[in-house]
């Protein structure tokens, strides 16, 4: 009886044992995978901080490499894209019956523009195909110039899977100047004057090429919907980020896989909003918002051509370009010819002192 009795207790000891045991392994277990989640957590909050610092740094201005040390300070980044308001008081008059005019066709066209209000000879600016000749309304047209030798443009270092979608070197795309000076990326737009009217009849695109933003400055309209798409075979993200308190909000839209794409919208005029890559720090784009549908963006040679049914009045017309600055000149439209419309930029002094 003893003996049952001594067995017994025997097995509840080992059980007993064993349980212990069995919580200690536990609590030395969890307490090691707490452990590695605080290194963890700590690494990636010293990667963050180097990100950070290292976007600080560059600003639009390409990375002396993709990535900097972890312990690189951090630096408050500093606006240079700031536009300067030059305002040039020549009247423009544009008149709705003008004459029909072919691709081909050129009209001389009366500068007025520069960072002093100079006038320039006249530069001949190629009529832009697509405008209907006596459709209701004015087609503002013109040309945007720069005058002065901007600054070379500066070689972008790639990571492995953009330099494979680029077999030759990119740049970045401050002064993009065309034929016979032609700036192109200028916003040109109805800046005074003009009625909140109508709905865009398209949808806006904002591309991811080749790890390049394309285009590199968009025109949407205020409260209506633009497109986000990534077209390469790489991870990218779309960072929007607008003025403080200028009424539209802040987003970051993930773009993981080729050929994605998502509608936004942003809310309140804004000439800038900026949009960078937080993945490539080296890709940024800027939109102009503004709530009418009287813009256009300049192409390689500096061309613009704002939308037909401009309604007669007087109005100020707006050139904006993210290195240059702005440029605005008052326009009247009436019924008539139309008068092409002409800017020209000028290098900021400080570039031009550069060795």
């Amino acid at each position: 009886m003893k003996s049952e009795s001594g067995s017994a207790l025997q097995k509840a000891t080992f059980i007993v044992l064993l349980l212990v045991l069995g919580c200690l392994a536990f609590l030395v277990t969890r307490e090691f995978s707490r452990s590695e989640q605080r290194k963890a957590e700590a690494r990636e909050a010293a990667a963050t901080a180097a990100a950070q610092a290292n976007q600080a740094a560059s600003s639009e201005a390409p990375p002396a490499s993709v990535t900097k040390p972890a312990y690189a300070p951090l630096r408050p980044r500093v606006e240079t894209n700031v536009a300067r308001v030059v305002t040039n008081r020549v009247p423009v008059v544009l008149r709705t019956n003008f004459p029909v005019m072919t691709a081909t066709e050129t009209v001389p066209v009366p500068v007025v523009g520069g960072i002093f209000g100079q006038v320039s000879p006249p530069v001949p600016v190629a009529y832009t195909p697509g405008v209907t000749p006596g459709a209701p309304g004015a087609a503002v047209f013109g040309r945007a110039t720069l005058r002065g030798a901007p600054p070379p443009e500066k070689p972008i270092p790639l990571d492995a899977a953009c330099g494979r979608l680029n077999p030759t070197p990119i740049t970045t795309r401050h002064y993009l100047v065309g034929a016979d000076g032609g700036l192109a990326n200028v916003f040109v737009y109805i800046k005074t004057g003009v009625p909140k009217a109508g709905r865009q009849t398209s949808v806006p695109v904002l591309d991811n090429v080749n790890c390049e933003f394309q285009p590199y400055v968009l025109g949407v309209r205020a409260g209506q919907p633009f497109n986000l798409r990534n077209s390469d075979p790489v991870l990218h993200n779309f960072h929007i980020m607008p003025k403080p308190g200028g009424g539209n909000r802040e987003m970051n839209i993930g773009a993981p896989l080729q050929n994605m794409s998502v509608n936004k919208v942003l809310d309140k005029p804004e000439v800038f909003v900026k949009v960078k890559c937080d993945v490539h720090p080296w890709m940024f784009a800027y939109i102009g918002v503004v709530d009418h549908p009287w813009f256009a963006v300049t192409d390689q040679n500096g061309n613009f051509t704002l939308p037909l049914g401009l309604p007669a009045g007087q109005y100020t017309l707006a050139a904006v370009h993210l290195k240059a600055g702005e440029l605005t000149q008052p326009i009247s439209v009436d019924s008539g010819r139309v008068q092409p419309v002409s800017f020209v930029f000028e290098v900021p002094e400080s570039l031009t002192k550069l060795p």
